[in-house]
């Protein structure tokens, strides 16, 4: 019986991470360098559709795309996809879906011209990866809860790298998860995990500033949240790194930009902005309200109309 999202387990943050937990990154270069492999190499994989709900190839999930997007998936394209044999089409779809899983939980960014490179394989040359991942987006979406979210475009600024780039973000409706964001570094453990708000909690400051906000500046606000943080030995004590190590991670992530400015002294002064990430997968709305319910307060409504009328860029 098809999973419901009534039914669907719940999960804030990554949850999935157990998946990957049990692959190394043997498996991230078996992906790069064969792709979904044809039947004759004997390759088996684990099939993630719902029990009961095979795939459905009819039609290209273009949900939730950008135009820009599904006006490049042409006809042709869509019948390359189709002409696949099922089990080939299978299989480009779960190595799509185990490749967006493994990037939203390293929280890299998916960039559209690396797919042929990283997941396609000996398909790359049939111009179908657009088709495979609109294909694996509904997947990650009834399995996992997770959706993708395009990186805002207005505020790239010297980010053009991440111009056709999109993020594995988390829609389900679990406050836990905004508390959660930004616990999971794959890199370095989950050290800061005993402080799990600390991202929202810069979010807001940033949100409240209104502007690029200076380190030293944000340093004394956190310290004004909790005094026991004056240190760089309280922070590493606490988070397992300095302040300036935990904006570094954040900004890995996306979830933060550094900017680097000097002043009328000459001296060079370290800046924080919310980050693509932050817009596409929290949004400033999300953080106003994570502010007034910190606050123990009632939303005001002029604030989300204000929101809602498209003045949100933070």
């Amino acid at each position: 019986e098809p999973m419901s999202r009534s039914k669907r387990r719940r999960v804030s943050s990554f949850e999935e991470d157990a998946l990957i937990s049990k692959q190394d990154d043997n498996e991230t270069a078996d992906i790069n360098q064969n792709g979904a492999p044809d039947s004759e190499q004997g390759h088996v994989q684990e099939d993630l559709s719902p029990p009961g709900n095979p795939f459905q190839f009819t039609t290209i999930a273009s949900e939730g795309f950008e135009q820009d997007f599904v006006s490049k998936i042409s006809d042709r394209d869509v019948g390359t996809f189709e002409a696949l044999g099922m089990q080939e089409k299978e299989r480009l779809v779960s190595d799509m879906v185990r490749y967006l899983i493994m990037k939203g939980a390293k929280k890299e960014p998916i960039k559209l011209d690396k797919l042929n490179d990283d997941v396609m394989g000996v398909y790359r040359q049939k111009r179908i990866s657009r088709v495979v991942l609109a294909e694996a987006r509904v997947q990650v979406r009834e399995l996992f809860g997770f959706d993708l979210a395009r990186a805002p475009q207005q505020m790239l600024g010297k980010q053009q790298s991440l111009k056709d780039s999109y993020f594995v973000v988390n829609r389900l409706e679990d406050p836990r998860h905004l508390q959660e964001l930004g616990a999971a570094d794959h890199d370095q453990g989950l050290q800061q995990a005993s402080h799990p708000g600390l991202l929202m909690v810069v979010l807001a400051l940033m949100v409240i500033e209104k502007k690029p906000i200076p380190q030293n500046s944000l340093a004394e606000k956190l310290c004004s949240v909790d005094e026991s943080l004056a240190t760089d030995r309280r922070w590493k004590a606490v988070f397992g790194k300095s302040l300036e190590g935990m904006l570094d991670t954040f900004k890995r992530q996306q979830y933060v930009n550094k900017e680097m400015e000097t002043d009328a002294n000459g001296v060079q002064l370290i800046k924080w902005k919310m980050g693509p990430r932050a817009h596409a997968e929290v949004g400033v709305r999300q953080i106003v309200q994570f502010i007034y319910e910190t606050m123990d307060e009632t939303v005001d409504p002029s604030v989300v109309q204000h929101l809602d009328n498209g003045n949100n860029s933070g």
